[in-house]
């Protein structure tokens, strides 16, 4: 389709604008452009009389924008961020689900036959989190530091302070109190001290990100004073500079003397989940492998430091990349 307008305006063609006068349209599109009909005043018009023109209006096409890069963006970002959301949702709820309904947390006193599920063990680890699920959990906790202590075991505990899973009607430090008379070697680190124990000393801010080590030789010699059959309690210091750097060492006292261990800066932390665990394994493992308890320390504080760098919760370093460490070595060449 073409439409014809009148002088110094405008053909629309189906690809092409032409701007042309009367005289000049008949030459330039002769294959385009139809010849008009005669006017009714001009000679030849057959009509009576004058006929008003009617035009067909024009058709002009919008290109439409596309959206802008950062709209493609947030396109692209947005549908994304919620999945992972539902995902996180809905872990958290089958975490919450497994952890009422598990096996440990539906146990009770009389479950366990002490004398077999103790027989030719030495150590026994415990945490906070147990006796926290539920009632009955906390029931099988305090009996069992019993039984072990009963028999000669040597216990440890990590206090693992977590306010969101006391919601029995129990505080923290009612039981983590009556389990702290039978440990042997307690792990912990400031806050657990103020809210299992509720042992404090002046002017320390667990919140502050900066440690004062003196204060923590203080508030083990107050969880010492407390619990005279404890015969030591190790302490981790973490200096919380951001989310991804924080100063990692650990300090250990057994009542005759203090342990510092050295201080790790710790950049681009991949996961600090599990640095707590992979501390009080490593301190396991170095008491039980090391004649002095600097070492252990020592081991336990590098150990953790690798943790930092490894994704989820399970410290998948072996023994020689702890020592590794432990000698100065840090630049995380491949061992051959």
């Amino acid at each position: 389709m073409a439409v014809a307008a009148r002088k110094d305006e405008y053909v629309y063609a189906p690809s092409r604008v032409y701007s042309h006068s009367r005289a000049a349209t008949a030459e330039a599109l002769p294959n385009e452009m139809p010849q008009r009909a005669p006017r009714p005043e001009e000679p030849g018009s057959t009509e009576a009389e004058p006929r008003t023109r009617t035009r067909e209006p024009a058709v002009k096409t919008r290109v439409q924008k596309g959206p802008s890069p950062r709209q493609r963006r947030k396109q692209r970002v947005l549908p994304k961020v919620a999945s992972v959301a539902c995902i996180f949702l809905i872990a958290a709820v089958l975490i919450g689900v497994i952890v009422r309904y598990s096996a440990i947390a539906l146990a009770k006193p009389g479950d366990i036959d002490w004398d077999k599920a103790f027989e030719g063990v030495e150590w026994f680890h415990i945490t906070g989190i147990t006796p926290a699920i539920s009632e009955s959990a906390m029931e099988l906790s305090v009996a069992s530091v019993k039984e072990a202590k009963k028999r000669g075991i040597t216990v440890s505990c990590d206090l693992n302070y977590r306010k969101n899973l006391w919601k029995y009607g129990k505080k923290a430090s009612e039981v983590m109190r009556e389990i702290a008379k039978y440990v042997d070697v307690a792990i912990a680190n400031e806050e657990d001290v103020q809210k299992s124990l509720e042992i404090t000393v002046d002017d320390v801010n667990v919140e502050s990100g900066e440690l004062d080590r003196a204060k923590y030789k203080a508030l083990g010699d107050k969880v010492l004073a407390a619990y005279p059959d404890m015969k030591m309690i190790a302490i981790t210091l973490r200096e919380s500079h951001s989310a991804d750097w924080n100063g990692w060492a650990a300090c250990l006292n057994d009542g005759k003397d203090f342990y510092v261990s050295k201080k790790y800066e710790i950049r681009d932390i991949v996961d600090r989940v599990g640095g707590g665990d992979s501390f009080a394994g490593g301190l396991l493992y170095g008491l039980n492998h090391y004649e002095d308890k600097q070492s252990a320390l020592e081991f336990a504080v590098a150990a953790s430091c690798l943790k930092h760098s490894v994704i989820g919760d399970f410290n998948r370093v072996n023994v020689s990349d702890v020592t590794k460490l432990m000698g100065g070595d840090g630049t995380g060449r491949v061992q051959r």
